[in-house]
């Protein structure tokens, strides 16, 4: 598992710094697969990282969340 930190997420939004902001693409790109297959906003992959990791309980009304929560589906 790969954690990013906001900085590298702020460079990739942002794009005001090229090479950074391309390592962060890389990345995102390459190995949040379930960010990207999933369709999730990055708050919302993150909480079911921790869900998954740490055992976490996570409440939301989010139906697709809920539904990735109860699986048991892992990345890649």
């Amino acid at each position: 598992m790969v954690l990013i930190d906001a900085n590298a997420i702020l460079r990739y939004v942002l794009n005001d710094n090229f090479e950074m902001a391309q390592s962060a693409k890389e990345l995102l790109k390459n190995k949040i697969t379930l960010f990207e297959a999933w369709k999730f906003d990055f708050v919302d992959t993150v909480l079911y990282a921790k869900n998954r990791v740490y055992g976490y309980d996570v409440f939301t009304f989010d139906k697709k969340l809920n539904t990735l929560l109860r699986s048991q589906v892992t990345e890649g």
